[in-house]
């Protein structure tokens, strides 16, 4: 079942067993999946040659999971869109590195969740974290992607996340979520909204 933009609980309902090796590895290829669709309607747009090669040794092997991250991709494309300078902005202020961006990526996280759960909300962890892993990389630093797919891999299993998702049907129900809905767009200004009101904690 896929809820879209309605929040599910962050600790209620019925108990479900997660294989969590299998949950953290599936959401590393999910992520970086979604980093290379993204990159590559990026790609068309703007600068064809401003993340390759990285963004090509990236791409996963796993066709089932692949098409998960196109998916989720093409619906967060219009979020990206909307909200790319908002999201720039914040890891200006942030100025992300590799001894900080663990930190301040388990806080923003922690704040993109914490009034419940929807695909809404992971869509917008992704986008955050891809915006983040382009951001150290333009900044010098490579193999950042990799990095972020584990930092989110590792929180969504430490999380309610997982067991969320696993209730939805595992990370293939989001290949039944369409990008018609308002409900994407609604949520996730109000979650950008509490991100920058978070910044004001952080920095």
């Amino acid at each position: 079942m896929a809820s879209g933009g309605r929040d599910g609980p962050l600790d209620h309902g019925p108990d479900i067993e997660v294989d969590e090796e299998q949950m953290r590895e599936q959401t590393e290829v999910v992520f970086l999946s979604y980093s290379f669709h993204m990159s590559q309607m990026e790609t068309v747009n703007e600068d064809p040659a401003r993340l390759n090669p990285e963004i090509e040794e990236i791409r996963p092997c796993d066709r089932m999971l692949d098409r998960v991250g196109q998916q989720l991709a093409t619906i967060g494309d219009d979020i990206n869109n909307r909200y790319e300078e908002e999201f720039n902005n914040i890891l200006r202020t942030l100025n992300p590195n590799l001894e900080n961006a663990y930190d301040y990526f388990k806080k923003i996280a922690s704040s993109l969740f914490d009034s419940g759960i929807n695909w809404g909300r992971i869509l917008t962890l992704l986008g955050f974290g891809y915006r983040m892993a382009v951001y150290v990389f333009q900044n010098g630093q490579h193999g950042f992607f990799r990095t972020i797919a584990q930092w989110l891999a590792r929180y969504v299993v430490e999380s309610s996340i997982a067991r969320w998702i696993a209730r939805e049907g595992g990370w293939v129900a989001a290949l039944k979520l369409t990008n018609n809905s308002i409900k994407y767009v609604v949520v996730t200004f109000c979650i950008v909204l509490s991100i920058q009101f978070l910044l004001q904690r952080l920095c």
